[in-house]
């Protein structure tokens, strides 16, 4: 009786604290590479993600339906601002272009219906001033607003998704050859257009294609040891928490989430087998792979992606799917 009561307790008391340092552990990445820092203007990721966030808040004004003439002055001039002293400690005329170059689709907005702000115009040129490169090099990251209409977006929605999800299968038969990198790199613009928070984009790619490292990251991970030897690549997708702030301490693995799911998705279309490997490791153990993937620590690890050339002929898990209506409530 005494046996059974201190196995109990054993248990009891051992989940607990089991669950609570694996909670401290993500509560000290979390002090450490979110909320509002006091270094934000030191902080190279932070204050990135900080300009992102304000420029697409213009940006989106400029997509609604009825805009209000003048909107977000206070907003434009920080802004305006954040970017200038960004680009005079990182130099990076990336974020340069695609700013400035949304800020004045909003300025020539406005200008078109008879309102032009000189505060705003004046710290637009002299933050354009700054620029070394023509922005004509950079233009794919024009920023703004365009037209479009429902027929069109239709038009290119009309895809037999039904059966294109049904048909992507988490392959466990590659044939072990290897696969073309211009197919990798075509699913990596793809899944560019995953959508996420404020157009952030926080996440990242280490693409594995040595053999070596491909064996060492799967021992590891142990999940795809039976079938290892048969895969060409793999991906360990990341999402940086420095991109979120506060109460968006869930973002990292949402938007990596979306990201992981769009890139398995734009692998499948280009005739790739993929397989997600599980990373729900302990604490300790994530650090020792984000060692072995030489991966920053303020990077969370999303998913591992196995990618290979799908056999000719191959067994599938079936994996049945419960009903939806198991899981979802209308209101």
């Amino acid at each position: 009786m005494k046996k059974n009561l201190y196995y109990k307790l054993r248990r009891y008391f051992g989940l607990r604290a089991f669950t609570f340092i694996e909670l401290l552990n993500e509560y000290f990445i979390l002090i450490k590479h979110m909320g509002t820092a006091h270094n934000l203007y030191e902080d190279k990721d932070k204050l990135k993600a900080r300009i992102v966030m304000n420029a697409h808040s213009i940006e989106k004004g400029l997509s609604l339906k009825n805009i209000k003439l003048g909107y977000g002055k206070p907003k434009i001039l920080m802004l305006l601002k954040d970017l200038s002293h960004y680009y005079e400690l990182f130099k990076d005329e990336q974020l340069l272009v695609f700013c400035l170059s949304i800020i004045k689709s909003y300025i020539e907005y406005n200008k078109s219906h008879g309102v032009e702000d000189k505060d705003i115009i004046n710290a637009y040129n002299k933050t354009e001033n700054l620029l070394t490169v023509k922005k004509e090099e950079l233009d794919y990251l024009n920023g703004g607003y365009f037209k479009t209409s429902k027929e069109k977006i239709h038009k290119y929605a009309k895809i037999d998704y039904l059966n294109f999800v049904k048909n992507r299968h988490s392959i466990r038969n590659f044939t072990g050859n290897k696969i073309d990198t211009e197919l990798i790199n075509k699913a990596l613009e793809i899944a560019t257009f995953t959508p996420s928070a404020c157009n952030r984009q926080p996440w990242g790619n280490h693409i594995f294609l040595d053999k070596n490292k491909i064996e060492q990251i799967i021992e590891f991970q142990t999940g795809a040891r039976q079938f290892k030897d048969g895969l060409a690549c793999v991906i360990l997708v990341t999402s940086k928490y420095s991109s979120f702030f506060g109460g968006e301490y869930h973002q990292p693995f949402v938007n990596g989430g979306l990201y992981a799911m769009n890139l398995m998705f734009a692998l499948h279309s280009l005739g790739l087998g993929t397989t997600p490997l599980n990373m729900g490791f302990t604490a300790k153990k994530l650090k020792k792979l984000k060692n072995i993937c030489e991966i920053e620590d303020n990077e969370a690890p999303i998913v591992l992606i196995g990618v290979g050339e799908i056999a000719e002929e191959l067994s599938i898990a079936t994996s049945s799917r419960f009903k939806y209506s198991d899981y979802t409530k209308f209101y």
